[in-house]
């Protein structure tokens, strides 16, 4: 079984078009669930969008948006599933560590002990990683988590990319996935529609691929 946790207490790092982008992988392998997990439900608008399109045999997609009650509710319905998906709120504001989406995040965490934390390559995206790293860290205390980041958004033709992996990787001793995710209008236009991972979007069938080796490798 394939649990992922994607997270970033900053928003507007394509946290959730990388949840459904994965989720849609996953459900090509076995049943799966996504937990919409943010009160602005965007993934579930998602699904709701994509209307008869959405492979709901195959995807479920639940808006679960309590923190104190997220852990029970996945554990209730864990075993009907091969795969997990929780899609986790950014904060509301910068003038703290995250509040109530830190608490979901931590509750995400304990539920699924993998993170994927998505990011761009911009500045200021990079200096506010640290915060959803340090929740991760205090969840490892308890239960281990295995995290790495992916880069998205990515220019190809620029250096950017190379550049915040030495930021995050060498600086900051992140660990960084290998796959990235470029700039793509497809991708961004995605929203209320069911790609299949190839062609424009096949980064994310490299993400997962990735992923899912870690993730077998965690399990071993």
């Amino acid at each position: 079984m394939t649990t992922l946790t994607v997270a970033n207490l900053k928003g507007g790092v394509g946290k959730t078009t990388t949840a459904t982008m994965l989720a849609l992988g996953l459900a090509e392998d076995g049943r799966t669930l996504l937990v919409d997990a943010d009160p602005i439900q965007s993934a579930l608008k998602w699904a709701e969008t994509a209307g008869d399109a959405w492979p709901w045999d195959r995807l479920t997609v639940v808006s679960w948006t309590d923190h104190r009650t997220l852990r029970r509710q996945i554990a209730a319905v864990r075993g009907d599933y091969k795969h997990l998906v929780v899609d986790v709120p950014p904060r509301q504001d910068r003038t703290s560590r995250g509040g109530l989406a830190a608490a979901t995040l931590e509750a995400a965490l304990m539920a699924t002990g993998h993170l994927i934390v998505t990011t761009s390559t911009s500045g200021i995206a990079l200096a506010e990683i640290g915060d959803t790293f340090t929740v991760a860290a205090g969840v490892d205390e308890q239960r281990e988590v295995l995290a790495s980041v992916l880069l998205v958004r990515v220019w190809l033709s620029t250096k950017s990319a190379t550049l915040a992996r030495e930021v995050l990787a060498d600086a900051f001793g992140y660990p960084v996935m290998d796959t990235v995710i470029p700039v793509r209008e497809e991708i961004a236009q995605a929203f209320g529609t069911v790609p299949s991972l190839t062609g424009k979007f096949s980064a994310y069938a490299d993400a997962l691929a990735e992923i899912r080796a870690a993730h077998d490798h965690q399990e071993a």
